[in-house]
């Protein structure tokens, strides 16, 4: 169970209704993130993916990350046009090696989400809670992340159709990552469960995934644990406050 240390721990469960904060990502960063991604054969999502594990790993000091991976389950071509919801989350295990470089990382994440997607329809949450001991496992992800590609604009005549956002909630969590790439655009947003986290952290993190990707893709032969996570005035604003004390 991956914890962040800043998390909340509520007396009592409510009702579980997410939140959203938008995150704004630099054209530039983005060129560069297409660009990592074509240099070592893997898609964009990869590389959005694998900053999501270090990060985690970096703020929770745990080596081993284990988050929920989005599918849509119609991999098959009898499903694409089928009514219904198909979709779940996959168990994505990440292992990480402090001294490892970004390249090195990114390929493992690659080869284990191809892998993972080759056995989608056979995960189910009943035989990981129904093997439980006590029966007390926690039947969904912690933290999630999702990926779509959003379909060029639809023409008619004179009228052109163009899909703005999209939005479902297939299961509960902690903090999901759903990222939307359009043509050369991408937009990223934070849903939060804000029992556990105030708004202000999930700021803090999304500004804290920016940065990483920032650095992952100004220099992947960087060994992950010397990615910057703070950025130049966080730098800044840290080395003030351990002068002062």
């Amino acid at each position: 169970n991956v914890t962040i240390p800043w998390e909340n721990h509520p007396s009592e469960e409510s009702a579980f209704q997410p939140v959203g904060h938008d995150l704004s990502v630099d054209p530039g960063v983005v060129q560069k993130i297409e660009a990592v991604a074509q240099c070592y054969g893997i898609c964009v999502s990869v590389v959005l993916l694998t900053c999501f594990n270090i990060l985690l790993s970096r703020l929770t000091g745990q080596s081993n990350i284990v988050m929920g991976l989005g599918c849509n389950g119609r991999k098959y071509d009898e499903l694409k046009e089928a009514p219904g919801l198909f979709a779940k989350y996959l168990p994505l295990y990440c292992q990480l090696e402090a001294n490892a470089p970004f390249h090195k990382i990114l390929t493992q994440v690659g080869e284990t989400t191809e892998k993972l997607y080759e056995w989608e329809e056979f995960f189910s949450w009943d035989q990981i809670v129904g093997s439980s001991q006590n029966g007390t496992a926690s039947s969904f992800f912690s933290y999630c992340f999702d990926f779509d590609e959003l379909p060029a604009p639809f023409s008619v005549e004179d009228v052109s159709f163009d899909l703005q956002q999209q939005y479902a909630c297939i299961d509960r969590f902690k903090v999901r990552i759903a990222c939307e790439r359009r043509r050369n655009t991408l937009s990223i947003r934070f849903h939060y469960d804000p029992q556990l986290f105030q708004r202000e952290d999930i700021e803090r993190l999304a500004e804290e995934f920016h940065t990483m990707m920032e650095s992952a893709v100004d220099s992947p032969e960087t060994a992950i644990d010397e990615l910057d996570i703070l950025g130049k005035n966080r730098s800044e604003e840290h080395t003030s406050e351990l002068q002062s004390h």
